[in-house]
């Protein structure tokens, strides 16, 4: 079983007094870093065997981990869109327990 681990949301200026810290969770985490310039996304900072995955994500011939409910964002603005749309959600105070959220995920993607 695949876990994921949500992207980590880091300023663009971080990367010069951080770098080894944001490329040392790349690595432990195997999970992007969103670097952000203005408060808006940016940039994505991610493990060459992350990218490998999804670029291997966007052929649909090819073999893949996920499965085919897994959702899949087309574009740097949906992504920024369902982030807005759980900030959103957090500060009206709609949220559930991290685990609860989890077995969710789990059981509605067969993980």
């Amino acid at each position: 079983m695949t876990t994921h681990t949500l992207p980590k949301i880091r300023p663009l200026s971080d990367l010069r007094t951080s770098i080894g810290e944001i490329t040392a969770f790349v690595d432990e985490k195997q999970a992007p870093v969103v670097l952000t310039k203005h408060g808006r996304g940016r940039y994505v900072l991610l493990g060459v065997e992350e990218y490998d995955e999804l670029i291997t994500h966007q052929n649909p011939a090819s073999d893949h981990s996920f499965p085919d409910s897994f959702p899949r964002f087309t574009s740097m603005d949906a992504l920024r869109e369902k982030l807005e749309v759980g900030l959103q959600d957090i500060a009206e105070g709609c949220t559930i327990p991290l685990g609860e959220a989890m077995q969710e995920i789990r059981d509605k993607h067969g993980l």
